[in-house]
C-alpha cells in the first residue's frame, strides 16, 4: 500500500509553464475584476422597429432597468402574456423601466409582427430581429422568455411569464414607489 502523504510528487516544470501559469492568472483576475466592477453590456444587436427602422439593442436600454419579452406570433402562451406586459408598460415605464417585446425571427415575419400588434393591440414598444442574432445571443430555447435586467444590465429573473412582483421589488429598489395590487402577480 503507498502513502500518499509521505509521498512527494515533483511536477516538472520550467521558466515558460511558470509564466503560463501566472499569465493565465492574471487574466483571470482581470476578466473577474471586470464582471464585478463594470455594467454589463448588451450584445451588439440590430433589431427593426414596426416601421421598418433598424435601431441598436443597446440604444434601447441604456443604463436603466429593461423587461425583456421574446415571443412569437405564433405562440399561444406569448399571446396569454399580452395583458401583464400592457400592464408592466403602463404602471413602469414612467418610472423608467424599458419594456421591450422582441419577436426573434423564428418562424415570423415583420409583415406578421405588424398585422399581430394592431389586431391585439400592443401597447409596449416591439421590435423584430431579422438576424436571429437574439436567440444566440440571450440562450433562448423557446417562446415566450421574459428577462429582467437592472439599471446596470444585470440579469435579475429568467422565466416563461412576467412577475409583477419582481419588478415591483427591482423598481422599488431603484426609488420607484409603484405598488402592485395583491390580487395581480
Amino acid at each position: 500500500m503507498v502513502n500518499f502523504s509521505s509521498t512527494e510528487v515533483k511536477m516538472p516544470t520550467n521558466r515558460y509553464s511558470d509564466i503560463a501559469g501566472l499569465v493565465a492568472l492574471a487574466v483571470l483576475l482581470i476578466l473577474s475584476a471586470a464582471a464585478v466592477l463594470g455594467a454589463e453590456e448588451p450584445p451588439p444587436i440590430s433589431l427593426v422597429n414596426l416601421e421598418g427602422t433598424t435601431v441598436k439593442l443597446s440604444d434601447l436600454m441604456p443604463g436603466k432597468p429593461s423587461l425583456l419579452v421574446f415571443w412569437a406570433t405564433w405562440c399561444g402562451p406569448c399571446r396569454a402574456e399580452i395583458p401583464k406586459i400592457n400592464e408592466a408598460h403602463r404602471r413602469f415605464s414612467d418610472d423608467r423601466l424599458a419594456v421591450l417585446a422582441i419577436n426573434p425571427g423564428i418562424r415570423d415575419s415583420l409583415a406578421n409582427v405588424q398585422a399581430y400588434v394592431e389586431h391585439f393591440r400592443l401597447e409596449y414598444p416591439v421590435y423584430f430581429d431579422s438576424d436571429k442574432a437574439t436567440r444566440s445571443a440571450f440562450e433562448l430555447i423557446g417562446t415566450p422568455t421574459v428577462i429582467l435586467f437592472d439599471a446596470d444590465g444585470k440579469e435579475i429573473q429568467r422565466g416563461e411569464t412576467v412577475d409583477l412582483k419582481a419588478i415591483e421589488r427591482m423598481m422599488s429598489e431603484s426609488g420607484s414607489k409603484t405598488e402592485v395590487p395583491s390580487d395581480k402577480s
